[in-house]
């Protein structure tokens, strides 16, 4: 199972409960430290219930479709 997921510099971290989100964090932060990669502070959002990402919600119940995105597409057809 995947900890996060990467798109360009956005790096959204994905769990189901706040011990488990501790975990992956600090996984994830090792690995960007062993790259040699760098985080901006004033760009990361940490702990958020649910973050948008790609047209899509990411939250401890799952993926599902932004509304925002969705509904254009469904008044259209």
């Amino acid at each position: 199972m995947g900890l996060c997921l990467v798109y360009l510099d956005d790096l959204p971290v994905f769990s189901r409960t706040f011990d488990e989100h501790l975990d992956r964090l600090q996984l994830v932060l090792i690995r960007l430290k062993e790259a040699n990669l760098k985080l901006k502070p004033s760009k990361c959002s940490l702990f958020q219930e649910q973050v948008k990402f790609l047209g899509s919600i990411i939250s401890a119940d799952g993926i599902r479709p932004d509304p925002d995105k969705a509904q254009p597409v469904a008044e259209w057809l």
